[in-house]
């Protein structure tokens, strides 16, 4: 398991927004794996990822994962620790990133926790 969820399974808010604790998260980083969970996919509980995660179906509960795209489809409850973040569908709860994308077809209701923002014209949050 990478350092960075291990920091995030522990206290994932310790040092959270400071530059410095992610420069060491991001030192030696090679090609990260990728995973898909595709639209019939139905996850109620903990989900951990240490590559890529594109996910298209209903997910509720906890992700923690380096880079996680939340694609069109895709209908999230719960909490979000990861280091980038793609929101592209629904999203119901907490988001703690480093960098978050909201694209155009974003609906956030909750609160991100981020470093860096960047928002699509057509992206909604609340």
């Amino acid at each position: 398991m990478s350092a960075f969820l291990q920091r995030a399974q522990k206290a994932p808010l310790a040092g959270f927004g400071l530059a410095k604790d992610m420069a060491g998260a991001n030192a030696g980083r090679s090609e990260k794996p990728v995973s898909h969970l595709g639209k019939t996919v139905r996850i109620d509980g903990v989900l951990d990822s240490e590559g890529e995660l594109y996910l298209h179906g209903f997910i509720s509960g906890r992700i923690n994962a380096e880079t996680l795209i939340l694609c069109p489809e895709v209908a999230f409850e719960g909490d979000i620790v990861a280091h980038d973040v793609q929101i592209g569908g629904r999203l119901n709860g907490r988001v703690f990133v480093v960098n978050v994308t909201l694209t155009a077809t974003a609906h956030v209701t909750g609160r991100i926790f981020h470093h860096t923002i960047q928002v699509a014209k057509g992206a909604f949050a609340r």
